[in-house]
This record gives C-alpha cells, structure tokens and sequence, in this order.
C-alpha cells in the first residue's frame, strides 16, 4: 500500500498472486481477493512502536531511560518466557526500539498494565478504517478480560492484535501528519474525513519518530536510507497460525515505512506471507523490496532531491 497520510489518498495499492479478471479460465478466489483490505493477520514487531506511542503519553518511559535486556536471546519476566531475535544489553529506549528487543520492549510495555488496551483500540486497530471497499476486514484487539499472564508481552510486540496491511498503513499516518487519524479514500471526490483533534500530543508523536527514523539509520532497516530523503520505519516478523497452532517454520515479515522531501508526504507497507525458508528477516526480505518500491515511487512522482539528482 502507498498513501498519502495527509489525505489519506490511495495511490497504489497491490495483491498477489493475482489474475486477469477477463480469464475465466485462471480464476481463483485467492487472486481475486485484496489480503491488505479483507485480510488481518498478527504482524509482529513493526507493531511495536504503539505500545512505545501508549508508554510516552503515559509517560512511564523516556527515549533516553536506560533499559536493561540481560545481554541474551531468551529471559523469563514474571515468569513468562520472552525471547528476541538478537542480545542487548543495557541500552536507552529509543534503541529498544530502534534494535527491536522484545525484552526491553516487554519490561516497558508491562508498565501500561490494561491501559495498552486503550491505546490500540485509539490508534484504529480492532476497527474498519471506512475505506470504500467491500469485505474490508476490522482486525482484533484482545480485550484485558481474556488476557492471559503472557497477553501484555504478546501485545508489546504484535501478537494477540489482528490488523489488515490498511489499518497498520493509517496507523503509521498518525507519525507523518501530526497524529490525526485518517479514513483512507480509494474514489475521486471523496472528502477528507480525520479525527477532529490529534490523537496524541506532538511530543508522543516526536519520540515514535525519533525511534523509527533511528531504526533506519542505525538499527535493522539500514537498507531503507536514501540519500536527500527522510525515511522512517520498522520491521516485523509473526509466526502464522496453520491448523491452529502456531507454524515456526510459516512466517509473515512486514515493513511499514515513512518517507518525506519536504511537503512530500507518503506512507508505504507491504507484507510477505509464508516465506518457508530458514535463517532470514523481515530486514532481509521486506526492507529490500519496499526500497525497489520506493525508489520507482520517487521517480514516479518526480521527487529528485538535490542530493541524488
């Protein structure tokens, strides 16, 4: 998905595997369905930067607290099991973030207590967006009533919230338009319909960028710098459930990225379901190819900055 997060504008948005509707002989219900409007799916740690947008309004972490994530890849905390995919030690929060350790990210998060709830349901997750487009899909929050003693780490880093490619392409508008939330707009002529007031202050929103532009220049979304532009992101990566258990060998990788040139504004997500081979991340598979999308974007829409012109 492309989208203005100003306007909420559509600009491009894509399916596959797809089909030629006029062939009725390849025809299939998975081709013609749209997976990032009717479908929703568990993203992982790009959804990570909510519970951060909930702990700075709450104000129970600063981008500059040290937090300790015990040097390693597996930990208990209240005697649940957290595991990350790479070890850090003591390190300020914006590169918790940044680094995407769910350690650090679990200890804060679980500082929100039922309040993280609240926050995801604000940021329009569990919610249809409002697009006009049939079958699209509203996501699921689980409600504090049926946590269970590992629901609030689950939630830090995206699990336990069901969210279509749309709803988290909006969700990530709130850090380039001043943190209105936005109905996305498919047809001509279709007024533009925000929340009346910012959803967070500008501070909140100022930490979450500081965070995700830092994931790009210095964390795992390194391939996403372009000179002359500012790019801000994060990565993901969520076992899929298959016969209704979780599949660690079937997993969806994410991206959803920000990119700005001055008054040139444009939200781009994109996911990868089922890549069934070993030893790779989001890192390596999505950032690459939202870098190819990007870059034919710029082009697209004339945007040469002096810098690589």
């Amino acid at each position: 998905i492309i989208m203005d997060p100003e306007s909420g504008d559509i600009h491009a948005i894509a399916s596959l595997p797809s089909c030629d509707p006029n062939d009725l002989k390849k025809r299939s219900p998975e081709c013609l369905t749209n997976k990032t409007i009717i479908e929703s799916f568990e993203f992982g740690s790009v959804m990570k930067v909510f519970p951060a947008l909930a702990a700075f309004d709450e104000s129970v972490v600063t981008l500059d607290e040290e937090i300790d994530c015990y040097n390693t890849q597996a930990t208990y905390i209240d005697g649940i099991k957290i595991t990350t995919w790479k070890p850090c030690g003591i390190i300020p929060y914006r590169d918790v973030i940044a680094l995407s350790n769910n350690i650090g990210t679990s200890k804060v998060t679980a500082r929100l207590g039922k309040k993280l709830y609240e926050h995801l349901r604000r940021v329009g997750f569990g919610t249809k967006t409002g697009i006009a487009f049939p079958g699209e899909e509203k996501g699921y929050v689980m409600h504090p009533k049926q946590w269970s003693g590992a629901s609030l780490f689950s939630l830090s880093f995206g699990y336990e919230t069901r969210a279509t490619l749309l709803q988290l392409a909006r969700a990530f508008a709130l850090f380039s338009n001043g943190g209105y939330l936005i109905t996305p707009r498919i047809t001509l002529n279709t007024p533009i319909t925000r929340s009346e007031y910012p959803l967070y202050p500008p501070e909140s929103i100022a930490a979450i960028r500081e965070c995700i532009e830092r994931t790009v220049t210095h964390g795992n979304a390194q391939r996403m710098k372009i000179p002359g532009i500012t790019v801000l992101g994060k990565t993901g990566s969520a076992n899929l459930i298959i016969d209704g258990a979780y599949d660690p060998s079937a997993t969806l990788f994410s991206f959803a990225c920000i990119i700005e040139h001055g008054s040139y504004k444009r939200v781009v997500a994109l996911f990868l379901k089922k890549a069934y081979k070993s030893g790779i991340l989001s890192a390596t598979v999505t950032v690459p190819c939202a870098r190819k999308i990007v870059e034919r974007m710029l082009i697209h829409d004339k945007i040469t900055p002096k810098e690589i012109s």
